[in-house]
């Protein structure tokens, strides 16, 4: 087993684009961390180590990468002097002996990419776990150089390339190197496991930019006359908008971290959904979002302010009009404690619909303690388990 020694590579994937956006810094993690950069990755910052594939980027660029310190041995730069004696040895293979090599001396098979090539470096360095950082293999990129008219060419040259992967990821797995992806959209996330929890070690705020894009103040420049013509007074709670949304950011950040640092959309269906705050929210982290609502509440010019799809019905007649298994996550949020029927046949919808993740929470009050005894004694379908239990508060997960 190799040294517990994190690296990260960084590829010139435009889900590079997407972490920065959601407010990771990616030139403070490349600054403290051991990264291997790859072509134009240098523009978010030095890398420990550089590889280049592209000789149009190696003469090109050239210049601007050895402005920052970086060591040329056989287009692998370098700022560790002490193992430049090692990387001046290299040579890149286009034929591998070996898919992965284990030494410098063994020369890297470059795998027909820079980032084979780096993930081959990497190993021969010792360095583990590997994080892929931008690895999408989908052809896009963050940075200029792949027009449209050369990725009309790409499709075939990319499966070439993700078939290359697959072969050296399952050789670095059978040897016990760990292998995580930290792109949404990478065509590799059904071999290795796709988790941005590791960046939250880096001071990471997903909601760093939320205001700029969600905004303080509710879309609909009317929605005071529409709220007041309805009856909902100015000191009604669910017109202090910041406030709510603060609040459900802080729900979803303790209880449902799954959501908020995993950019990969997941389907939320809320209900009950009030001002629509909770959904607001997931959607800002990049989920598709569905809300439910009586046709009788006062709130509909939240959701229509909102834009926030949603379906209007009685939530005390089940059964619910959503096919099975339709939403990852299906939430109720202070809003159980109104649907006046057994709450059994409330959360065998609610199990009937979700697909990863049942979330419940009832308002505490005179009634919970008269009906509590229905969530307590409850037992969820087969393959759910309780994640958490506390208070008034629950949270099933299906699988492991």
């Amino acid at each position: 087993m190799p040294p517990q020694n994190k690296c990260f590579i960084i590829g010139g994937g435009e889900s590079l684009v997407a972490l920065s956006k959601k407010g990771l810094n990616i030139p403070k993690l490349i600054q403290n961390e051991i990264t291997i950069g790859t072509n134009k990755s240098y523009m978010y910052g030095k890398s420990t180590y550089h590889v280049v594939m592209d000789l149009p980027y190696f003469n090109t660029d050239q210049d601007n990468l050895l402005k920052q310190n970086l060591y040329v041995s056989d287009q692998i730069f370098s700022n560790r002097v002490d193992l430049q004696p090692q990387l001046n040895l290299l040579k890149r293979l286009r034929t591998p002996p070996k898919i992965i090599s284990d030494s410098i001396e063994e020369g890297l098979y470059y795998g027909k990419s820079s980032g084979y090539l780096a993930m081959n470096l990497a190993n021969a360095l010792g360095l583990n776990p590997i994080y892929l950082m931008g690895i999408d293999l989908v052809g896009g990129h963050f940075h200029e150089g792949y027009g449209k008219e050369k990725d009309l060419r790409l499709p075939k040259e990319h499966k070439v390339i993700e078939n290359e992967f697959r072969q050296g990821i399952r050789f670095l797995q059978n040897k016990g190197v760990e292998i995580i992806s930290l792109s949404d959209i990478s065509r590799l996330n059904d071999i290795i496991p796709y988790n941005l929890s590791v960046l939250k070690s880096y001071e990471w705020d997903v909601y760093k930019k939320m205001w700029e894009h969600i905004g303080v103040d509710w879309t609909d420049p009317d929605i005071n006359q529409k709220l007041q013509k309805i009856g909902l007074d100015p000191l009604h709670k669910y017109r202090n908008r910041e406030e709510w949304i603060t609040i459900k950011k802080k729900l979803i950040s303790q209880l449902l971290t799954e959501y908020e640092y995993n950019i990969k959309p997941k389907s939320v269906l809320d209900f009950s959904i009030g001002n629509g705050a909770f959904l607001e929210v997931m959607r800002y982290l990049g989920h598709r979002i569905h809300g439910t609502d009586a046709p009788t509440c006062k709130y509909i010019p939240f959701h229509e302010s909102q834009e926030i799809p949603v379906t209007y019905f009685n939530a005390s007649e089940p059964p619910y009009p959503f096919k099975d298994k339709s939403y990852d996550l299906v939430s109720s949020v202070s809003a159980m404690n109104f649907y006046k029927c057994d709450w059994n046949k409330v959360l065998d919808e609610f199990f009937r619909i979700a697909r990863e993740t049942v979330f419940v929470l009832v308002n505490l009050g005179t009634d919970w303690e008269e009906k509590k005894h229905f969530i307590d004694n409850y037992v969820p379908p087969k393959g759910w388990k309780i994640q958490y239990n506390f208070k008034s508060t629950f949270k099933w997960v299906y699988g492991d």
